[in-house]
C-alpha cells in the first residue's frame, strides 16, 4: 500500500529539519515535491532559511534562496537570517545573504540590527564584514544601546577597537545615560576601560543612576565599587593603597608598582588606586 502523502505542514516541518541539519539533498528533494519554502516553525517563527543561517549551512541556503526563500523573513522576535548569522559569527553565511540582497539595517522587535547582534556576542570578524558593507554605527535599539556599548559591556578589546577605528561615538549613551566606559566599569572589564581611556573617553560624564550618599561622580557608585574590586583582586600586595574613606570621584591617571592605575580622590585624606 502506498504511503500516505505528507500534509503541507508536515512537508514544511521536514524541510525545516533538513535545512537545520544541512541535508542539502533532502532540502532539494522536499522542495521538488512541493514543500513550502517559507514555512515557519510555530514555536519561534523560524523559516528553513533562518534555521539554516543560524546553523551555518551555506549549500542548503543556496538551494532555498534559488527556490524563492524570503531573505527578510523574521522569527517571532523579529530576527532575520542575517541577524542570526551575525549572532553566531558566521561570516561566510553573512556574505552570502548580503550578496543576495539582505537588508543590512533590518531591525528586530527591540530595534537591534545585525551589527548590534555581532557586537553583543563579540564576533569581531562578523563586525568587520558588516562595517565593510556599510552598517551604521550610530543605530540604537529601544534601550539606546549601540554596537559599541554592547562590545564594551562584553569586554572584547578587539571589538571595541574596531568599532572606534571605524568611527563609533566614544561617549554615546543609552537611555540610562550610560557610556561605554561605564559599561566596562560595571562589568569589571579593565582592558576595555584602558582602551577607552586611551582614546579619550570622558571621565566626567554622569549617568542617571544615583546611590544613597553618593558624591557627584562621572561613574555610578556601583561602577566605582567594581573598579575598586578590580584593583583589590589584581594587586593584593598594595591593598592598603586601595582603601577608600568615602565615595570616590575620578581624579587622574597614574602608574603604581608597575600596574596602570586610575587614581581616585576621596572625600577625605588618601588616594585610592584602581587597577586597569
Amino acid at each position: 500500500m502506498a504511503a500516505a502523502a505528507l500534509s503541507r505542514g508536515d512537508m514544511g516541518r521536514a524541510l525545516w529539519d533538513a535545512a537545520g541539519a544541512g541535508n542539502t539533498g533532502e532540502v532539494t528533494r522536499l522542495l521538488g515535491e512541493g514543500a513550502p519554502v517559507n514555512w515557519a516553525n510555530c514555536r519561534d517563527g523560524q523559516t528553513p532559511l533562518v534555521r539554516a543561517a543560524q546553523k551555518g549551512h551555506a549549500e542548503s541556503m543556496r538551494v532555498l534562496l534559488n527556490r524563492g526563500a524570503d531573505l527578510e523573513a523574521k522569527n517571532k522576535d523579529g530576527r532575520t537570517a542575517l541577524m542570526w548569522a551575525a549572532f553566531s559569527g558566521k561570516s561566510l553565511i553573512m556574505a552570502l545573504l548580503l550578496d543576495r540582497g539582505a537588508a543590512l539595517e533590518a531591525k528586530d522587535k527591540n530595534d537591534s540590527t545585525a551589527l548590534m547582534w555581532a557586537a553583543h556576542h563579540v564576533k569581531v570578524e562578523a563586525l568587520a564584514l558588516l562595517l565593510d558593507r556599510g552598517a551604521g554605527l550610530a543605530c540604537k535599539n529601544k534601550n539606546g544601546w549601540t554596537a559599541l556599548l554592547w562590545a564594551a559591556w562584553n569586554g572584547k578589546v578587539e571589538a571595541v577597537a574596531l568599532l572606534l577605528d571605524r568611527g563609533a561615538d566614544l561617549d554615546a549613551k543609552n537611555n540610562g545615560d550610560t557610556t561605554a566606559l561605564m559599561m566596562a566599569a560595571q562589568n569589571g572589564k579593565g582592558g576595555v576601560m584602558a582602551s577607552l581611556l586611551e582614546r579619550g573617553a570622558d571621565l566626567e560624564v554622569k549617568d542617571n543612576v544615583r546611590m544613597a550618599g553618593q558624591h557627584s561622580s562621572g561613574l555610578p557608585g556601583i561602577a566605582m565599587w567594581k573598579l575598586w574590586r578590580c584593583c583589590w583582586t589584581a594587586a593584593p600586595t598594595r591593598r592598603s593603597e586601595t582603601m577608600m574613606a568615602g565615595p570616590p570621584s575620578i581624579c587622574a591617571g597614574r602608574a603604581l608598582a608597575g600596574v596602570r592605575f586610575l587614581a581616585l580622590s576621596t572625600s577625605s585624606a588618601g588616594v585610592a588606586g584602581v587597577c586597569l
